[in-house]
């Protein structure tokens, strides 16, 4: 069975639509896994948490779009252990880098979020797991060849900041931005301090923006940042072109594959994913 289950957003759903995807049943090689499957992807998308997966006779993929949390309480903890205890994949392709083995699932939850919390059970049953992370210097790199050094230096330090919040408090973001510039000091490149890099934020939110209350979508309350949002597109498209391959070769290679990412990665690889199914024949 090939198929995709979401209540994203409105502007997500349009745009899978635009990509031509059907969600229609088809027939396939695990009736039973595809139904049990099917009704955990319906559950799911009650949470605003995306399914998609197909399965063929020597490999299979299971995707499963995430909004990031932090709260163990989450339905999504329960979701993701739900599709791991039921696709029982040979290998795990998770977002974020290798994450630190933490002593129990609950403070990988806390701490690293769904990713970590992933990982975390996967090795505890003894599933090899993998990022397809690239090295922050490569992207950076990368990065600062289309766009202003400044932005991409704010780029990289503001996409860490929910995590900081969530794991270390609001109180504690003055600090740990501080660190992180200083860091990656270079007087000849801004942000270098927490004054300036207030002032960047609310040059490009507004007067009243503080950086300290961004989310995961580079947004401040109902604001958000034209020139942000383009770097945040190249970082992305080179991150999912490494996610697109990372799949490729684990399907050929370990066969049944499960990965977790945010939603939008899968959104925006979703005509790719397809193609790969080629490589599972039924």
């Amino acid at each position: 069975m090939k198929r995709l289950m979401w209540t994203w957003n409105r502007l997500l759903a349009v745009v899978l639509l635009l990509c031509g995807w059907s969600a229609a049943v088809q027939a396939q090689p695990s009736k039973e896994l595809s139904k049990r499957l099917a009704h955990i992807a319906e559950k799911a998308a009650d949470a605003e948490i995306s399914s998609y997966y197909f399965l063929g006779k020597h490999c299979s993929l299971l995707f499963i779009g995430t909004q990031h949390s932090f709260d163990p309480q989450a339905s999504l903890f329960d979701i993701l252990d739900q599709n791991l205890d039921t696709f029982v994949p040979q290998a795990v392709i998770v977002e974020g880098g290798n994450w630190r083995a933490l002593p129990t699932a609950l403070e990988a939850a806390q701490q690293q979020g769904e990713m970590g919390y992933l990982a975390h059970r996967a090795s505890k049953l003894g599933i090899p797991v993998a990022s397809f992370e690239l090295p922050e210097s490569q992207l950076r790199a990368s990065a600062a060849m289309k766009h202003a050094p400044e932005l991409v230096k704010l780029y990289f330090l503001l996409r860490m900041v929910p995590q900081w919040r969530a794991v270390l408090g609001i109180g504690a973001l003055d600090m740990t931005a501080k660190q992180y510039l200083d860091k990656y000091a270079d007087p000849a490149i801004g942000p270098r301090t927490v004054e300036e890099l207030d002032a960047m934020v609310r040059m490009l939110y507004g007067p009243n923006a503080s950086w300290k209350l961004i989310d995961t979508n580079l947004r401040i309350s109902v604001a958000s940042s034209d020139a942000l949002n383009a770097v945040d597109a190249t970082v992305n498209g080179i991150r999912n072109t490494s996610l697109l391959e990372s799949v490729a070769t684990s399907l050929q290679k370990q066969g049944r594959v499960m990965v977790a990412a945010g939603y939008t990665h899968l959104a925006a690889l979703i005509q790719k994913l397809n193609q790969l199914e080629s490589l599972c024949p039924k």
